[in-house]
């Protein structure tokens, strides 16, 4: 399996290469640029703004800059904010623990009642209670999450009063465990929120479709029970292609995790990057794409290796 891991990073490493040519030259074609701030601003001569782009850079074509920054990445060196000055690592740094800490949670939230409410309504299908949940899974699938979050801050934050609106620390407690857990269940619930809409319907239809199978008659007429049939032999298989989903949705939360973080004002990677948006700064951008590549990258080879463990036809030599 290690060298199965190994082959599948090296192959990964052309792949994050051209998606790095593609948005940085993508980047470099959009309007405006990091010193389009000051193109209005009377106080900021032109003599001004030719001195900023050289100390940055930015009088350079757009692929000599972007081999600069490659280079620099090889080295270790992400590159410096054009606006803060600060390194790109120690922006990185401070905001992606916070990040992957409401994208666990998220997740967590998502499988654990995902996985129940598909396996409940693929059990009872057709019932009041399929109809019902599945009425409910495509309302959630189709809600905004940002007017979502909204609600949940209206309810539980104003109106009862029991969950904080919105930060990751309370400025009146210590910082400790529970007043993490307070702060994430909100922003978590919204994240996880699509997640737990589809993935519930795709573990229906996938327990429907395998419970047909012949070789789920066979398990039956060997006379084990109906819950060890469900368990041993249409769960596990069910779940294979369920796993595809998962792994390509890891991106996902870190992709929705910017309008949520935008909501819930929490200090992660997402207002960071949406920050470096709006100021196009470039280098920051760059930080924050390769790093959505990355995870779909890894989404995609756990979900292989996952389908190792599941489907004992899988084999890694």
């Amino acid at each position: 399996m290690g060298r199965y891991v190994l082959q599948r990073i090296l192959e990964a490493i052309p792949l994050l290469l051209l998606v790095t040519v593609v948005t940085y030259f993508l980047m470099n074609i959009t309007p405006g640029g990091p010193l389009a701030v000051y193109l209005h601003n009377p106080k900021v001569t032109p003599a001004r703004l030719a001195i900023l782009a050289k100390q940055l850079g930015l009088d350079q074509p757009w692929y000599t800059r972007y081999f600069l920054w490659l280079w620099a990445l090889m080295r270790g060196n992400w590159g410096y904010s054009y606006f803060s000055g600060l390194p790109v690592m120690q922006l990185i740094g401070e905001r992606l623990p916070n990040t992957l800490i409401l994208m666990g949670a998220a997740f967590i939230i998502s499988f654990g009642c995902g996985l129940p409410l598909g396996i409940y309504v693929a059990r009872h299908q057709y019932s009041f209670q399929d109809h019902a949940l599945s009425f409910l899974s495509f309302f959630a699938w189709a809600m905004p999450s940002f007017f979502f979050g909204l609600i949940l801050q209206t309810v539980f934050a104003v109106k009862l009063g029991w969950l904080p609106a919105s930060g990751m620390w309370s400025v009146y407690h210590q910082h400790t465990l529970w007043q993490l857990l307070r702060h994430l269940i909100l922003p978590s619930v919204v994240l996880g929120l699509g997640s737990i809409a589809s993935w519930s319907r795709f573990i229906r239809a996938g327990i429907l479709e395998v419970i047909k199978e012949d070789f789920i008659r066979t398990a039956r007429a060997k006379g084990l029970t109906e819950r060890m049939v469900f368990v041993k032999h249409a769960l596990k298989n069910a779940l294979l292609p369920i796993i595809t989903i998962i792994g390509l949705d890891l991106p996902s939360f870190f992709g929705g995790a910017v309008i949520t973080e935008q909501i819930f004002s929490w200090p992660g990677m997402g207002r960071l990057f949406l920050d470096s948006l709006n100021e196009r700064d470039y280098p920051v951008q760059m930080a924050g794409l390769l790093i959505g590549a990355i995870l779909l990258i890894v989404g995609n080879l756990a979900a292989d290796l996952a389908y190792g463990f599941l489907d004992p036809r899988v084999h890694y030599d």
